[in-house]
């Protein structure tokens, strides 16, 4: 008789185990589009567009370097933050340095009202995120990835395109500050 593990998986929870949790303690399900089957990563970049860890129907913050996105319920919120901030603790002490997010430019589509950001596509590199408007049948795709300056943005329906480029001091794009504008597109 061998000592020698059987390797394998389980498809069943251990006696005693629960299912997947949010912070709060509410079941974490996986928001996926029909184009997504088998098992999904849960420790990537952009690990929280599938799973709502803080019950939120959009994504955390994502940082596929050199930029930042967070999705909402109109679109995709884009940043760039090219200096560290100094983060201090409860007592003043400088205790670590980090990139934080924030918005220069944010995509959608006009009056676009989503009820959540599901997952469509992901590679080793990029991930496709979707939104289907809770309104109408417009709806919106993006595509964006580690190393990637850009973000490939696909829509179906008859809303317009919409641009806005942040209000946000010392922002990174090269938009004067203290200034903020919007655009839209047919």
């Amino acid at each position: 008789m061998s000592d020698e593990l059987t390797p394998g998986y389980s498809t069943t929870l251990p006696a005693g185990q629960g299912t997947v949790t949010s912070f709060s303690g509410s079941p974490a399900y996986p928001l996926i589009t029909s184009n997504i089957s088998g098992a999904i990563p849960t420790n990537d970049w952009w690990s929280s567009l599938v799973f709502s860890y803080f019950n939120e129907a959009f994504s955390g913050s994502m940082f596929a370097a050199p930029m930042g996105m967070h999705t909402t319920a109109s679109g995709l919120n884009i940043g760039y933050t090219p200096l560290a901030r100094i983060i201090n603790d409860a007592a003043g002490q400088q205790v670590k340095y980090e990139y934080t997010y924030h918005t220069d430019l944010s995509i959608g589509l006009s009056n676009m009202n989503a009820t959540e950001t599901r997952l469509d596509d992901y590679s080793d590199w990029t991930v496709t995120a979707s939104w289907q408007d809770s309104d109408s049948a417009s709806n919106l795709n993006a595509t964006f990835g580690h190393g990637m300056p850009y973000v490939y943005f696909e829509k179906q329906g008859n809303d317009s395109v919409s641009i806005s480029l942040s209000q946000f001091s010392d922002n990174a794009i090269g938009q004067p500050n203290n200034t903020a504008e919007s655009f839209t597109l047919q």
